[in-house]
């Protein structure tokens, strides 16, 4: 697929975290912004952009600002 080595590992960490049931896709939307985040940052290559990305486009919350994107 293209992949680097580094980037295959964090999809199987997610991979493994989602089936283990620590990563809860479904329960995701019932929590607060914060706890989404600390959830997601768990995951090796998941840091807190990646989270706030998630939150802004999967979640659809319009008051996150990813103030680590200056750009």
């Amino acid at each position: 697929l293209g992949l680097s080595a580094q980037k295959t590992a964090y999809i199987r960490d997610l991979a493994v975290k989602t089936l283990d049931g620590f990563i809860d896709f479904p329960a995701l939307p019932s929590l607060a912004d914060s706890e989404v985040i600390e959830t997601l940052t768990q995951v090796k290559g998941i840091g807190i952009w990646t989270a706030q990305m998630f939150l802004i486009f999967a979640l659809e919350r319009p008051d996150v600002l990813p103030t680590g994107d200056l750009a």
